[in-house]
Order: structure tokens, then C-alpha cells, then sequence
């Protein structure tokens, strides 16, 4: 068991930093604003612009009263205001018969622009303005932005410490968020052993069990030649296998971190590792397809997995032909049952019904599936696992529960017993014998247009000959174009 330890001299020293960061830094007004301010007292320089600043308003409108005073024209209004890079400016509105430059030019007065339908001039009180102020706000975000640098200086001379308390932190904070679960959620302690012996009672997926209640909970048993090593799980969609699977792989992991586990009792063999092949994320960057990514997945596992590894697979094959598939998921099942009583614990969802008959009749393969209950043309998913097999994907249950048309479903249907009984599969509403009529059509069109001696000079006979050809075939779902 790791023992947190924390020396005397880290703890003085983030104590230190804590006291000096809240002494520069305004944590007050931070809340309320989109920049770190730092505190009245800090700097003399600073509170002496900041205070300035402040009063700037007042101190503008003073000159600006003295400056209308001292205009050659009569306006009814005079502002002094602050450009960037340009300095204090007197503005005033634009009088109606000012209608070119010269018109703005003014004694004692420089002229610069016009905006927004106002005049701006430079005169010598705002350029003493410019002399005794300056840019207030540039000089008090640039001041504060070194003493910011001062005390980021100063943070990173302590960062060991501060990291070593982080670190520390992060894992009280973990041990804190494990316990919490365990007691809110009902988890228990795992025996963790040096045996082969996994014996997970009412073993539970902590994820799904948020959002589905009541979960369905489930043994997970394997080890010995009575309970199997290689466990193949054969069921329809959306049964439950992915999330059966992956919850054995998430109970393990959990005893080993030192966790409790969503269990009523749970024995755990010391494991070496957690090998998975359950998702492929694409990537334009990886240079790699879905299938090469499944294959690398499964290269790792059978590569590196021992007696004491936990093998989770979910439905690899997928990404290819069946009988690829089903070549290569058996090819890895076989190596590792070579290995008799030290084969790693493997776990299995597939929907290739035919590794059942591929694999080796061997003790240490258990065939189970998740229990499903039909009640005329509702399917009723227990959610439940058993011994057995399930040779029914019952994938029109799960598109009509998924939403899809009542249509497409009656179309799963017909397209799924035209196959099994090795009949020709038809378009919806069109007899074998239509589509048999069309294709001689099809084929006789095919073979006038080979016959057809094409010279550039016959272009436009073509044209005419495929427009009466077509015109012979009446078949709906021969579609053609205007040529």
C-alpha cells in the first residue's frame, strides 16, 4: 500500500507562495472581471497611475471646459477624448457649412480626422495632456504584467512543491471518489488472489447501471477446466453481450487499482494485463482502416497475453468478409487454447455462428448467450446470461426498436427468408418472372449495341438507334434519359 507522505519544508513552502500570491493578487475583483488585477499597496508606481486613472474623467471634462472657451467657433459641445497611438484629441461636432479640408482647419488648432460625424484637433493643452499622462492604460497593464512576471517567477521555484502536493492531491481526491461510490452504490471488497480462479457474483457494468434501472446483473466465472478459459458469447443485437463482456474487463480492473467493485462477492486472479478488442476509433491520420486497426488490436493480444491475462473481444470479424472473419477469430482462439490450462481468461461476443462448429470440442470453451423471450412479434430481452447458443440475430427486432419504418422491417423480413430457403432475392412488387423478362431485355440491348459499328461519322445514328431501342422495352424499371 502507497503511504502519502508529505515533507514539513513543502508544506511551509506552498504556504509561503499562498500568502504571497493572495497578497499581489486582487482574487475579489477577479471574479468579476476578464483579467488578474493586483491589490492597492503592492506597488506605489501602480496605485499612484491607478488612482490617476480613476480620476481621468473629471480631470478630461475640466479641460474640456477650459478648451471651449478658447475655441475660434461656437459649438455647442467640446470633448476630450483618448486614440491609441494618437494621444488626447479635442473633439467637436461637425459644423453643416464645413464641407472640405480647409473648411476644418482652425487657428491655434491642428486638424487630424473626422468620425462619426466629429472633428478631432490636437491643441496645446491635450498635448501637455500627452506629456504629463500619457497612455495611463497601457502603463497600468504594463506594470501589472510585471509584477505578475515577478510572482510567476517565484511559483516556479516552488513548482516541485507544488506539484508534489498536486500529485498528492489527485490521489486523495481518487481514494475519496472510489469510497464514495462504493458506499452510494453498494460496491463491495474484492479477495484479490495468485490462483486462475474468477468468481464474480451479481457482477454489475457501473455505466449502463446509471441509466438502466433495474440492472440486470450477472455472474462472470472462469478458471478451470469446469468453468472454461475461452468463453464465446453468441446472442441477438442488443442483447447485452458487449456490455457483459466489457464489465468482466471493468470489475478486473477496479480490484487492481485497489477499488471496490459493483459485485455482491467477487474473486480475482492477479492479472498482468487487460488486452481488449472491443472499439476502433478512425483516424485520417493514422494511415490505417477500421479492419488494419481491429487486426493490430488483436496482433497485441495474441502477441502478449499470458495465463494470467484477461482477453476481451467484441465482435472482430466484422470489418471484413465472413469468412475471413471467422478465419481469423478462430486462428487466435486456437492459439491460445493450445496453451490447455494456461490459456489466458478470454471472452468472446460474436455474430458468427459458424465458430461454433470451428472451434476444438475442448472443457475449456463455454458457449453461453443472454436470455431473450418472444411473445408473438414483440421480443423481450431478459438480459440475462445462460449456457447455450444463440443462432438468432433477430435484427428486424432491433431495427423496429431502433425506429426504422414498418416498411423496411417487412423488407428485412422477406429479403432474411429468401435466403434461407436459397431463393432469388426481388425487388419489392416485381415477380421473379418480371425481372427474368427484363434481363433478357437488358442482355439483347446489351448485344445490339456491341454489334453496333461505331465511326465518328455514326455518332448521331448511335443516338438515334439506342432512342428506338429503348423505346421497345416497357419495363418500369428501366429508367432512361432525354438524349
Amino acid at each position: 500500500m502507497t503511504k502519502l507522505q508529505v515533507p514539513d519544508h513543502f508544506v511551509e513552502e506552498i504556504r509561503k507562495l499562498c500568502r504571497r500570491i493572495s497578497t499581489v493578487i486582487d482574487l475579489a475583483s477577479f471574479r468579476h472581471q476578464s483579467h488578474v488585477r493586483v491589490r492597492a499597496g503592492v506597488d506605489e508606481e501602480l496605485d499612484e497611475k491607478k488612482n490617476l486613472y480613476e480620476r481621468l474623467p473629471e480631470l478630461l471634462t475640466k479641460v474640456a471646459e477650459e478648451e471651449v472657451n478658447r475655441l475660434p467657433f461656437e459649438t455647442p459641445e467640446c470633448t476630450v477624448v483618448y486614440a491609441p497611438m494618437i494621444g488626447y484629441l479635442v473633439a467637436v461636432p461637425r459644423r453643416p457649412e464645413w464641407l472640405t479640408v480647409s473648411d476644418y482647419e482652425q487657428p491655434g488648432m491642428q486638424f487630424l480626422f473626422v468620425s462619426n460625424d466629429r472633428v478631432h484637433y490636437k491643441t496645446a493643452s491635450v498635448e501637455r495632456l500627452d506629456l504629463e499622462l500619457g497612455d495611463l492604460r497601457m502603463d497600468i497593464a504594463d506594470r501589472e504584467l510585471s509584477i505578475m512576471l515577478t510572482l510567476q517567477n517565484d511559483i516556479l521555484e516552488n513548482a516541485a512543491s507544488a506539484l508534489h502536493l498536486v500529485n498528492q492531491a489527485i490521489i486523495i481526491d481518487s481514494l475519496v471518489a472510489l469510497a464514495v461510490t462504493a458506499r452510494e452504490l453498494n460496491w463491495v471488497r474484492p479477495e484479490l488472489h495468485d490462483g486462475r480462479l474468477l468468481d464474480v457474483a451479481g457482477g454489475r457494468h457501473p455505466l449502463v447501471e446509471f441509466r438502466s434501472s433495474p440492472f440486470v446483473n450477472n455472474p462472470i466465472q472462469s478458471g478451470n477446466a469446469e468453468l472454461g478459459l475461452v468463453h464465446i458469447i453468441t446472442a441477438p443485437n442488443a442483447s447485452g453481450k458487449s456490455v457483459y463482456v466489457k464489465q468482466a474487463g471493468i470489475i478486473v480492473f477496479l480490484a487492481h487499482i485497489g477499488s471496490f467493485v459493483p459485485a455482491v462477492s467477487a474473486k480475482i486472479p492477479m492479472t498482468d494485463r487487460i488486452l481488449s478488442r472491443l472499439h476502433s476509433i478512425d483516424s485520417v491520420f493514422s494511415g490505417m482502416s477500421t479492419f488494419a486497426c481491429d487486426l493490430k488490436q488483436m496482433a497485441v493480444a495474441v502477441n502478449s497475453a499470458t495465463c494470467r491475462s484477461l482477453v476481451l473481444i467484441d465482435e472482430f470479424g466484422k470489418g471484413t468478409s465472413s469468412e475471413v472473419g471467422l478465419s481469423l477469430l478462430t486462428s487466435c482462439l486456437q492459439y491460445w487454447l493450445r496453451n490447455g490450462d494456461q490459456c489466458p481468461h478470454v471472452f468472446v461476443s460474436t455474430h458468427i455462428h459458424a465458430l461454433l462448429d470451428m472451434l476444438p470440442r475442448s472443457p475449456y470453451v463455454k458457449f453461453k448467450t443472454m436470455k431473450v423471450m418472444r411473445r408473438e412479434s414483440e421480443l423481450i430481452y431478459l438480459y440475462s446470461i445462460v449456457e447455450g447458443y444463440g443462432l438468432q440475430s433477430y435484427a428486424a427486432y432491433a431495427a423496429r426498436k431502433s425506429g426504422l419504418p414498418e416498411e423496411v422491417i417487412n423488407r428485412i423480413h422477406k429479403v432474411y427468408q429468401d435466403q434461407r430457403q436459397q431463393k432469388p432475392l426481388t425487388r419489392p412488387g416485381v415477380s421473379i418472372e418480371q425481372m427474368n423478362l427484363e434481363y433478357k431485355e437488358s442482355e439483347s440491348l446489351v448485344k445490339l449495341f456491341l454489334d453496333f459499328e461505331l465511326l465518328e461519322d455514326t455518332v448521331p445514328a448511335l443516338i438515334d438507334f439506342i432512342r428506338n431501342k429503348l423505346l421497345v422495352f416497357r419495363s418500369p424499371h428501366i429508367m432512361t434519359t432525354a438524349l
